[in-house]
């Protein structure tokens, strides 16, 4: 048959453009795969949300109190650092010393007075002569390039032991604590204070073992 080879073209040709009107749609292909990612990003998506949504519930509940506690210390530092300011740097001028606004400093013939607030946690309490127990401390301590007292550490003595070197350790508050140092002494007084007669006390104490000291360092009676 010679006109087999064209039908046979013919055909082709109509297989051919019948396939070309319909080409195969890869995106039918692909839609589950991409139906599948987007499934998978939407649950990340609500794994976000929901870790923001904590984040916010944490920052409610656990940051505003940290944050007003914090704001109340700054502001309560403050306000006593401007109640020390007049009787500090009162006992500064008449002890011919200095007072920076945190720390009164007397820098005298053969001795130094400093007076200073210290914040201690319970810790460092349990480990310090200086300190009853945590909190803040008004700080007078004396400093002498020499031996001052017969001890070989910071121990902490009685009223009654120094009042027998220095009577005026008598009128101290009951609950400031006295230490002697191999090279001074200080006197601890409890919060910020800002009686100026109970810091110029503290400063007569501490200047009075100074003086008891200038001929040879001195030794306290052992407690009753």
């Amino acid at each position: 048959d010679l006109h087999y080879p064209l039908r046979r073209q013919r055909q082709m040709c109509i297989r051919d453009s019948s396939g070309a009107e319909h080409p195969p749609n890869k995106a039918e292909h692909q839609r589950p795969n991409e139906v599948g990612y987007g499934l998978q990003m939407g649950g990340h998506v609500d794994q976000i949300l929901g870790l923001i949504k904590i984040a916010v519930v944490f920052a409610l509940l656990f940051g505003l109190p940290i944050g007003g506690v914090v704001a109340f210390v700054f502001m309560r530092a403050k306000k006593r650092k401007e109640e020390r300011a007049a009787p500090w740097g009162a006992l500064a001028e008449k002890w011919s010393g200095s007072f920076d606004g945190d720390r009164v400093v007397c820098e005298r013939a053969g001795h130094r007075l400093v007076l200073d607030v210290q914040m201690v946690s319970v810790m460092q309490a349990s480990s310090s002569p200086y300190w009853s127990d945590g909190g803040t401390f008004t700080r007078a301590q004396l400093s002498v390039p020499r031996a001052v007292a017969k001890v070989a550490k910071p121990t902490r003595v009685s009223f009654g032991q120094v009042a027998d070197l220095v009577p005026a350790a008598k009128q101290l508050p009951g609950d400031a604590v006295i230490v002697l140092e191999p090279n001074g002494a200080a006197v601890v007084l409890d919060g910020s204070v800002t009686d100026h007669a109970q810091l110029e006390l503290a400063f007569s104490v501490l200047f009075g073992l100074f003086e008891v000291s200038e001929s040879a360092p001195f030794s306290v009676a052992p407690p009753a």
